[in-house]
């Protein structure tokens, strides 16, 4: 049974943990991060820990393919959030009275750097660039090799866009659209009336994403594990620049180049629109670190994908923000909003083959 001096877990959570041989937990610490509820940082006798709440992959069999695919990248040396198994053998539990599982996983130390921080990286050190472009071929490598069990499948609406699901996101999006024309949020938001004065803009570069992956025939293109959602947010870096993988909500069978570009490049930080610049040379560095440490090299069809995969990178970014804007407090309405235009400015920026 667990022990602990004092706590402000629940019943259920403290249930779970019971599953598992920690020891005393000695400290417990509510950490930032996570979309619908707080991880919490447990310290115990046999280490520190991260409880976590899954919504993404919201049932056991689908956690259970998040958590096999994260113990195949570890096996191969790979750093990653790993999770823990209980004491039976399960990688989780579910939430009670709710859509969601609990799991367990090993806390990883280090540092998750912010927009500007990583900006400044980026521009001052190229071999930044490279050494992630290394590293995030690795984790490719490895899931490449992987077979994990459960259900691998992610709902349309969950990020990242599935390329070969081009048509039917690009539907959904028009349904949003007109969801946001007809409600009171368009009154009332920052957020919504720039997405409604820049509709025809947006819906511009749906058309050249939906145009540029039927050119390119993303249909015949291979598809892998990837992890769905490499973003600077995603990565504990230790002193040595080190990634550390975590936050595995999104893994899918998809595109390996897709997922490789991420949200790492071309990302500009609210605050500061002189930095939104779409950089070529930025791409080609990164690039350059992937393709000297992939096992399997990128096609011709994968490279002549890389402005598109660019340009479905930035709708991502406003699919996921319009999913929000009824949400909203002020100060992240306004935020919301200078970013929903950065945006758009940067796919201006982008050149198709």
């Amino acid at each position: 049974m667990i022990s602990t001096k004092s706590s402000q877990l629940d019943e259920s959570q403290l249930a779970f943990l019971d599953r598992f041989e920690l020891g005393m937990i000695q400290k417990e610490r509510v950490l930032s991060g996570g979309m619908f509820s707080r991880p919490v940082l447990l310290t115990c006798d046999t280490g520190e820990f991260l409880l976590r709440t899954h919504r993404f992959r919201a049932s056991e069999e689908a956690f259970r393919f998040q958590a096999e695919s994260i113990a195949a990248a570890t096996t191969r040396g790979v750093p990653c959030s790993s999770v823990v198994q209980t004491l039976d053998g399960s990688w989780s539990t579910p939430l009670p009275g709710g859509i969601g599982v609990f799991a367990l996983h090993k806390y990883v130390p280090g540092e998750v750097v912010d927009w500007i921080t990583w900006h400044q990286r980026c521009e001052k050190d190229p071999g930044f660039l490279v050494s992630l472009g290394k590293q995030v071929a690795r984790l490719h490598n490895s899931l490449a090799q992987a077979r994990p069990g459960g259900d691998p499948d992610l709902l349309d609406d969950l990020p990242p866009i599935r390329l070969n699901r081009v048509n039917l996101l690009y539907k959904n999006w028009q349904k949003s659209m007109d969801e946001i024309r007809k409600s009171r949020t368009s009154l009332e938001s920052e957020s919504a009336s720039r997405f409604l004065l820049n509709e025809s803009a947006v819906d511009e570069q749906w058309k050249r994403l939906v145009a540029s992956l039927k050119k390119h025939d993303i249909q015949s293109v291979s598809t892998q594990i990837v992890h769905g959602d490499i973003s600077p947010v995603n990565l504990v870096l230790d002193e040595s620049s080190v990634c550390n993988f975590i936050d595995w909500d999104c893994v899918h069978f998809g595109h390996r180049i897709y997922d490789a570009l991420g949200d790492v490049l071309n990302r500009c930080p609210s605050g500061h629109p002189d930095f939104n610049r779409f950089r070529v040379d930025h791409v080609a560095s990164y690039l350059s670190g992937y393709s000297e440490v992939i096992e399997i090299p990128l096609t011709q069809q994968e490279k002549d994908l890389v402005p598109t995969c660019c340009l479905a990178r930035q709708l991502e970014d406003l699919r996921q923000r319009m999913q929000l804007v009824r949400s909203l407090d002020s100060a992240q309405d306004q935020e919301y909003s200078e970013l929903i235009g950065l945006r758009i400015e940067m796919m201006e920026q982008i050149e198709l083959n």
